[in-house]
């Protein structure tokens, strides 16, 4: 893959090897910008630890050359197949950031959760004051405000409740009844057949928040 945007992968090279070369490659090679990497213990279903690694290029970089940069020989087993990286993708930072954190809410978003969490300065970076400025850059909005109605619904709120205190926004309504549904029944396409009054049984649902509704939305969210 040819590209010049941001890309990440998953690498099994030591620390110290990454550090060197990947310097080299800004440095005297000049065809990435900044990197930084992080390693992970293995979770239950991973069999060994790993580092990920996330590079700005410079310039349009080949991922095959760059794996086949990164190889190391791996000095405890010299016949096995050297340390590297696998497959290379696309990656935006703030994605890339909170993921390598392990960051509770982000992971809640994807439905996920890890045994393992981490800390900012465990990640190895090749400029700190671009990596702060990357963070700076970076909208943690959305993952915040999933947070918060997360916790809602476990603090018992209804989904009647939130649509009417604004919480949700209409344009968003079905996707935020799938995930409310998810969250509380662990089923998206949950369909309740009473209301909910705050734990107490009332009148059948007329409606289904969630089903087809009984007007259109435009793009600008404007109900007609």
């Amino acid at each position: 893959m040819n590209t010049r945007t941001p890309i990440s992968t998953i690498s099994y090279n030591t620390e110290q090897f990454l550090i060197r070369e990947l310097n080299k490659l800004i440095r005297e090679d000049r065809i990435i910008e900044f990197y930084a990497f992080i390693y992970h213990y293995p979770e239950e279903d991973e069999k060994k630890g790993h580092r990920h690694l996330f590079v700005i290029p410079s310039t349009t970089v080949d991922t095959f050359s760059l794996n086949e940069r990164l190889k190391q020989i791996d000095i405890k087993c010299p016949d096995n197949a050297p340390l590297g990286c696998i497959s290379w993708c696309h990656s935006k930072f703030a994605d890339w950031f909170l993921y390598v954190l392990h960051d509770s809410d982000y992971l809640a978003t994807k439905c996920e959760s890890r045994k393992f969490h981490y800390d900012k300065q465990e990640i190895v970076v090749s400029d700190y004051d671009y990596f702060n400025e990357l963070i700076h850059r970076c909208d943690f909005t959305k993952y915040k405000s999933f947070a918060k109605f997360r916790d809602m619904i476990k603090s018992g709120v209804g989904f009647r409740e939130l649509f009417s205190n604004g919480f949700i926004p209409i344009q968003q309504i079905v996707q935020y009844k799938k995930a409310y549904n998810l969250l509380k029944f662990g089923n998206m396409d949950y369909m309740p057949n009473i209301t909910e009054r705050a734990g107490r049984q009332g009148h059948e649902l007329d409606v289904v928040l969630g089903a087809e509704m009984p007007f259109e939305i435009t793009e600008d969210g404007e109900i007609l």
